[in-house]
Protein backbone atom coordinates (compact mmCIF):
# COMPACT_ATOMS: atom_id res chain seq x y z
CA UNK A 1 0.00 0.00 0.00
CA UNK A 2 1.27 3.50 -0.51
CA UNK A 3 0.34 7.03 -0.14
CA UNK A 4 -1.25 7.59 -3.18
CA UNK A 5 -4.11 4.72 -2.03
CA UNK A 6 -5.30 7.71 0.19
CA UNK A 7 -7.60 10.50 -1.44
CA UNK A 8 -9.02 13.84 1.24
CA UNK A 9 -12.81 13.46 0.90
CA UNK A 10 -13.27 16.52 2.93
CA UNK A 11 -10.77 19.17 3.80
CA UNK A 12 -10.20 20.75 7.80
CA UNK A 13 -12.48 23.58 8.22
CA UNK A 14 -9.93 25.32 9.51
CA UNK A 15 -6.43 25.43 9.40
CA UNK A 16 -3.66 24.62 12.68
CA UNK A 17 -3.08 28.36 13.13
CA UNK A 18 -5.54 31.40 11.80
CA UNK A 19 -3.75 33.55 8.92
CA UNK A 20 -3.64 36.50 11.54
CA UNK A 21 -1.69 34.22 14.47
CA UNK A 22 0.53 33.37 11.54
CA UNK A 23 1.11 37.32 10.96
CA UNK A 24 1.57 37.78 14.51
CA UNK A 25 4.00 35.03 14.51
CA UNK A 26 6.05 36.45 11.83
CA UNK A 27 5.45 40.08 13.46
CA UNK A 28 3.64 41.59 10.57
CA UNK A 29 0.67 43.36 10.89
CA UNK A 30 -2.58 41.94 11.15
CA UNK A 31 -4.60 41.33 7.65
CA UNK A 32 -7.11 43.97 8.97
CA UNK A 33 -4.22 46.72 9.49
CA UNK A 34 -3.06 45.92 5.88
CA UNK A 35 -3.10 48.77 3.15
CA UNK A 36 -5.72 48.11 0.39
CA UNK A 37 -2.41 47.94 -1.90
CA UNK A 38 -0.96 45.13 0.42
CA UNK A 39 -3.01 42.18 -0.60
CA UNK A 40 -0.44 40.37 -2.48
CA UNK A 41 1.67 40.35 0.82
CA UNK A 42 -0.94 38.92 2.67
CA UNK A 43 -1.69 36.11 0.35
CA UNK A 44 2.32 35.29 -0.01
CA UNK A 45 1.70 34.95 4.08
CA UNK A 46 -1.21 32.40 3.40
CA UNK A 47 0.75 30.91 0.69
CA UNK A 48 3.26 30.23 3.26
CA UNK A 49 0.92 28.98 6.29
CA UNK A 50 -0.54 26.86 3.90
CA UNK A 51 3.11 24.58 2.69
CA UNK A 52 3.83 24.77 6.75
CA UNK A 53 0.82 22.89 7.24
CA UNK A 54 1.40 20.77 4.14
CA UNK A 55 5.00 19.77 5.56
CA UNK A 56 2.92 17.94 8.60
CA UNK A 57 -0.45 17.62 7.43
CA UNK A 58 -1.52 14.66 5.11
CA UNK A 59 0.23 12.20 3.16
CA UNK A 60 2.90 14.77 1.76
CA UNK A 61 3.46 15.56 5.64
CA UNK A 62 4.13 13.22 8.22
CA UNK A 63 0.51 11.14 7.67
CA UNK A 64 -1.38 12.72 10.22
CA UNK A 65 -4.31 14.98 9.91
CA UNK A 66 -3.89 18.19 12.27
CA UNK A 67 -7.04 19.48 12.36
CA UNK A 68 -10.59 17.03 11.27
CA UNK A 69 -10.69 16.01 8.39
CA UNK A 70 -12.30 12.55 6.33
CA UNK A 71 -9.83 10.60 4.08
CA UNK A 72 -10.57 7.43 1.52
CA UNK A 73 -8.49 4.63 1.61
CA UNK A 74 -8.67 2.73 -1.47
CA UNK A 75 -7.59 -1.38 -1.47
CA UNK A 76 -7.91 -4.71 -3.46
CA UNK A 77 -9.41 -6.53 -1.06
CA UNK A 78 -10.66 -6.77 2.36
CA UNK A 79 -7.92 -8.39 4.65
CA UNK A 80 -7.87 -9.64 8.19
CA UNK A 81 -5.67 -6.68 9.33
CA UNK A 82 -5.89 -3.09 7.62
CA UNK A 83 -3.73 -0.44 9.09
CA UNK A 84 -5.23 3.15 8.29
CA UNK A 85 -1.94 4.94 7.13
CA UNK A 86 -2.86 8.08 8.69
CA UNK A 87 -3.87 9.51 11.83
CA UNK A 88 -5.19 9.92 14.84
CA UNK A 89 -8.08 8.30 13.12
CA UNK A 90 -11.17 9.39 15.08
CA UNK A 91 -14.17 6.70 13.13
CA UNK A 92 -14.87 5.08 10.44
CA UNK A 93 -17.31 6.69 8.33
CA UNK A 94 -18.01 3.80 5.39
CA UNK A 95 -16.65 0.33 4.41
CA UNK A 96 -17.60 -0.34 0.81
CA UNK A 97 -17.39 -3.07 -1.52
CA UNK A 98 -17.67 -4.90 -4.73
CA UNK A 99 -19.21 -8.12 -4.30
CA UNK A 100 -18.38 -10.57 -6.64
CA UNK A 101 -21.36 -10.36 -8.77
CA UNK A 102 -20.11 -6.66 -9.27
CA UNK A 103 -21.92 -4.68 -7.17
CA UNK A 104 -21.59 -2.20 -4.50
CA UNK A 105 -22.11 -2.82 -0.91
CA UNK A 106 -21.63 -1.47 2.29
CA UNK A 107 -20.44 -3.61 5.24
CA UNK A 108 -22.26 -3.02 7.98
CA UNK A 109 -20.53 -1.32 11.00
CA UNK A 110 -21.07 -4.45 13.27
CA UNK A 111 -19.05 -6.41 11.25
CA UNK A 112 -15.92 -4.43 11.52
CA UNK A 113 -13.56 -3.61 14.98
CA UNK A 114 -11.50 -0.31 14.86
CA UNK A 115 -8.67 -0.35 17.28
CA UNK A 116 -7.15 3.57 17.22
CA UNK A 117 -5.12 3.23 20.40
CA UNK A 118 -2.21 1.44 17.93
CA UNK A 119 -0.46 4.00 15.38
CA UNK A 120 -1.29 3.70 12.86
CA UNK A 121 -4.96 2.59 13.79
CA UNK A 122 -5.83 -0.74 12.89
CA UNK A 123 -9.04 -2.44 11.15
CA UNK A 124 -10.12 -6.13 11.71
CA UNK A 125 -13.53 -8.10 11.67
CA UNK A 126 -15.56 -8.40 14.46
CA UNK A 127 -15.41 -11.34 16.35
CA UNK A 128 -16.62 -14.04 14.93
CA UNK A 129 -17.11 -12.68 11.60
CA UNK A 130 -15.55 -13.50 7.84
CA UNK A 131 -15.38 -10.60 5.76
CA UNK A 132 -17.53 -11.29 2.46
CA UNK A 133 -15.95 -12.53 -0.84
CA UNK A 134 -14.92 -8.80 -2.74
CA UNK A 135 -14.71 -8.88 -6.64
CA UNK A 136 -10.63 -8.81 -7.83
CA UNK A 137 -10.12 -5.87 -9.06
CA UNK A 138 -8.17 -2.71 -8.32
CA UNK A 139 -9.69 -0.23 -5.97
CA UNK A 140 -12.58 -2.51 -4.84
CA UNK A 141 -12.60 -1.42 -1.46
CA UNK A 142 -13.16 1.88 -0.16
CA UNK A 143 -12.79 2.65 3.78
CA UNK A 144 -13.93 6.55 4.69
CA UNK A 145 -12.78 7.71 7.77
CA UNK A 146 -12.53 10.85 10.00
CA UNK A 147 -8.78 11.68 11.22
CA UNK A 148 -7.43 14.62 13.03
CA UNK A 149 -7.06 15.45 16.22
CA UNK A 150 -10.60 18.06 16.51
CA UNK A 151 -10.83 21.17 16.35
CA UNK A 152 -7.74 23.67 15.85
CA UNK A 153 -7.66 24.29 19.69
CA UNK A 154 -7.30 20.24 20.02
CA UNK A 155 -3.91 20.06 18.26
CA UNK A 156 -1.22 19.15 20.14
CA UNK A 157 0.82 22.30 21.23
CA UNK A 158 3.98 20.53 20.00
CA UNK A 159 2.52 20.04 17.11
CA UNK A 160 1.33 23.92 16.40
CA UNK A 161 4.93 24.43 17.53
CA UNK A 162 6.99 22.89 15.08
CA UNK A 163 4.05 24.64 12.79
CA UNK A 164 5.56 28.10 13.67
CA UNK A 165 9.26 26.70 13.56
CA UNK A 166 8.54 25.58 10.10
CA UNK A 167 6.64 28.81 8.97
CA UNK A 168 9.38 30.95 10.37
CA UNK A 169 11.49 28.59 8.21
CA UNK A 170 9.45 29.19 5.03
CA UNK A 171 9.41 33.15 5.96
CA UNK A 172 13.08 33.63 5.60
CA UNK A 173 14.20 30.96 3.25
CA UNK A 174 11.14 29.76 1.26
CA UNK A 175 13.62 26.81 -0.32
CA UNK A 176 15.09 25.43 3.09
CA UNK A 177 14.58 22.57 4.85
CA UNK A 178 12.74 21.58 7.30
CA UNK A 179 14.81 23.30 10.63
CA UNK A 180 15.60 20.90 13.38
CA UNK A 181 13.88 21.86 16.34
CA UNK A 182 10.61 21.30 14.06
CA UNK A 183 11.77 18.05 12.78
CA UNK A 184 12.40 16.39 15.94
CA UNK A 185 9.14 16.83 17.46
CA UNK A 186 7.82 15.41 14.12
CA UNK A 187 9.46 12.41 14.07
CA UNK A 188 7.45 11.95 17.42
CA UNK A 189 3.90 12.28 15.55
CA UNK A 190 5.16 10.69 12.44
CA UNK A 191 3.12 7.74 11.01
CA UNK A 192 4.82 5.08 8.88
CA UNK A 193 3.92 3.71 5.56
CA UNK A 194 2.07 0.46 5.96
CA UNK A 195 4.61 -2.21 4.11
Amino acid sequence: MSWSSLTRVAAPATTPMTIDAARAHLRLAAVADLAPGDAAEAADVAQLLEAAVGAIDGPTGIGIAMVTQTWRLSLDRLCSRIEIPLGPVQSISAITYVDAAGDTQTLAADQYRLDKDQSPAVLTPAHGVTYPSVRCQPGAVKITFVAGYGAAAAVPADLVGALKIILRGLFEDPAGDIPKGAARTLDRYRVGLVA
